[in-house]
């Protein structure tokens, strides 16, 4: 699974460079999350001028998030489950992504 997520970034990142963008850097999905989060994170007191790298960072532990949800939901867990089960599921799957 986390194969398939890397190389569905690769394959994003790569089709963004094709697009020309003014500056130096080319256009990856990093700083495309960086630029839709930045408002939001601007909202949260964060200086402007930090608020593009928070925002990038925002939206990869918003991408994160959505795969752990992913790997629960394949499993069986659902948010029904009680809490202790489902907070020690999101552990595990958060370990196997990791390594």
């Amino acid at each position: 699974m986390l194969l398939e997520l890397a190389a569905l970034v690769a394959l994003l990142n790569s089709l963004f460079s094709l697009i020309t963008f003014p500056g130096d850097d080319p256009l990856t999905l990093q700083r495309l999350f960086g630029y839709v989060f930045a408002p939001l994170t601007w909202l949260m007191s964060i200086p402007w001028s930090e608020a593009q790298i928070s925002g990038s960072l925002m939206g990869t532990k918003a991408a994160l998030n959505e795969l752990l949800v992913l790997l629960c939901k394949r499993r069986g867990f659902t948010p029904r489950c009680r809490a202790r089960r489902s907070v020690k599921s999101a552990a595990l799957s958060a370990d196997e992504v990791l390594q």
